[in-house]
């Protein structure tokens, strides 16, 4: 009876959740990385999360134009109409009135197809608006440069910073930054990172300063820096 009982709890150890619950539909295996340039996740004010993009090498030709709104209280998903062009490399940030700011990227070409040699376009300077309370999408102003993979974060005051990023996925880092202002719409030049930074860690600190840490790029990418939004400069961390 013992070893029966203990079989049973070993069984339902190795069962798919998907499958304990009688009655209850399996849910499509899309993986969406949020650390990955296919797909990035932002998590709304109302708890729900936003997943743009996905990738899966088990499905044809890799990348999947996807826009998807997950409720993770109820497990539902709900498929939304994605922005045209499909964009990787796109960094969401969440804006103080709810909304989703999005910015760069690269206009995506299907996984297959780069496999096959097919090159990416450079970097974008598109910058899109998603409203959580009419589910869509909208063009706010361009990048003063166009970008992949920059680091953006939400200042205490309201204005999103983006920094570095690449030309495209192949390289080319940056080292300029520039400022979005929600209520204009618009982009406006900042200062220069020491070095050029794709892909940088980027981390709001207790007095209102950035500090940028890695990123890929030229040799000095491990060196530490801040920016300091009162007077729009990088200083190196000694």
């Amino acid at each position: 009876m013992i070893k029966a009982l203990l079989f049973a709890v070993l069984f339902l150890s190795f069962v798919p959740s998907s499958v304990k619950a009688a009655g209850q539909p399996t849910q499509p295996q899309t993986v969406a990385h949020e650390d990955s340039p296919w797909g990035m996740r932002v998590t709304l004010r109302d708890g729900r999360i936003l997943i743009l993009g996905s990738f899966t090498d088990s499905s044809p030709g890799g990348f999947a134009n996807t826009v998807v709104l997950v409720d993770p209280r109820t497990g539902q998903r709900k498929s939304l109409t994605p922005p045209i062009p499909a964009q990787c490399g796109v960094k969401p940030i969440l804006l103080n009135d709810g909304k989703v700011l999005i910015v760069g990227g690269v206009q995506c070409l299907p996984f297959a197809m780069l496999q096959m040699g097919q090159q990416t376009s450079g970097a974008l300077r598109l910058a899109k608006i998603f409203d959580p309370a009419s589910l869509s999408f909208s063009v706010t102003g361009n990048l003063t440069e166009a970008r992949t993979d920059p680091g953006v974060i939400l200042l205490n005051n309201g204005q999103v910073l983006v920094l570095g990023g690449a030309l495209s996925f192949s390289g080319g880092s940056l080292d300029s930054c520039e400022l979005y202002d929600p209520a204009t719409g618009i982009f406006s030049k900042t200062g220069r990172t020491r070095f050029a930074r794709q892909r940088p860690f980027v981390q709001m600190l207790s007095d209102g300063k950035v500090l940028i840490h890695d990123g890929h790029g030229p040799s000095g990418v491990n060196q530490d820096e801040i920016y300091d939004p009162t007077n729009g400069t990088f200083q190196l961390v000694r």
